[in-house]
């Protein structure tokens, strides 16, 4: 990608968006295919977040209205002066979260799945809290309804040890827990700790053939777990006739005791700034120029 330099980031939030929506149009990132959906994530607290960088124009609501995810202005957000973040939720198992249902983002839930599916996820993030919990995806425990999501600081990563707040890159050919597994095992995991307090462009690439977990751009090998080998596909609830994930921000559901309810979990705590998905698998160079867009990557 040639040398566009953004606004800087005290700048105004609309010439940000501007820049944004120009680098995407532009011969700059002629590379670069057009994402399904991106949300810059500007619309005050308790607004819809519409995707305005794709190519659909999905919206996300609050999933729990008396406790919504807040936009606070945030320094050096990705795209504008404004950022959604996430505090522990009032109620112990409140639905705070930021979702689609599914049947409103099928070009996100049902088209990215299959045995021949690709995906490729970013999410910009600022990291505030130290316990594990998912960023973003189509990712549900409680049913059988896993697909694709980032995660954080994960207790396990594959067969690899507790990481401290290290990125887990999940996909799921199955949709419940991998075969032989309590939970899912099958993720690219990079070692490397998330800090707090710092923005981050993190990825989760699937071709089809193996998952890699990117952090600015960067891919760390990590022995078998990144790139971790995968073939399969991804999930499809719709061809098992079977219940089917949301795409949802900040935390997913969870099954804590056989037949019991389901319970909200894997909290993720700090500033998302923005998150994109791709129905592709994106190469190196193009991950670079997906974090490119948000300004300061």
């Amino acid at each position: 990608m040639k040398d566009v330099s953004p606004p800087s980031s005290q700048g105004s939030g609309a010439l940000r968006l501007a820049f944004f929506a120009a680098l995407l149009s532009s011969s700059a990132c002629a590379s670069l295919p057009p994402p399904v959906a991106l949300w810059p994530l500007q619309e005050p607290t308790g607004a819809l977040r519409v995707s305005r960088g794709g190519l659909y124009n999905y919206s996300l609501g609050d999933g729990d209205a008396s406790d919504p995810v807040e936009t606070l202005a945030v320094a050096n957000a990705p795209f504008g002066k404004m950022a959604a973040y996430y505090r522990t939720p009032r109620a112990s198992n409140s639905s705070k979260r930021l979702y689609a249902a599914r049947d409103a983002v099928p070009a996100l839930a049902a088209a990215i799945a299959g045995p021949d599916a690709t995906v490729t996820l970013v999410a910009w993030v600022q990291r505030n809290g130290t316990n594990e919990g998912m960023i973003a995806g189509v990712w549900d425990e409680y049913g059988k309804a896993r697909q694709y999501a980032l995660f954080t600081a994960l207790g396990a990563c594959g067969a690899a040890p507790k990481y401290s707040g290290g990125l887990a890159a999940h996909i799921s050919p199955v949709g419940g827990p991998t075969p032989g597994q309590r939970f899912c095992t099958t993720a690219a995991c990079d070692p490397r700790p998330i800090p707090l307090r710092a923005w981050e462009c993190l990825a989760n690439v699937y071709d089809g053939t193996a998952i890699r977990a990117y952090v600015n751009a960067t891919l760390a090998p990590n022995h078998a777990w990144n790139p971790f080998p995968l073939t399969g596909g991804i999930y499809s609830p719709e061809a098992a006739q079977a219940f089917g994930a949301e795409f949802a921000l900040f935390a997913n559901r969870i099954n804590v005791t056989a037949g019991g309810p389901p319970m909200w979990s894997n909290r993720w705590e700090g500033f998302i700034g923005g998150v994109a998905v791709w129905s592709e698998a994106l190469t190196a160079a193009q991950v670079a120029e997906a974090c490119a867009l948000g300004a300061g990557f």
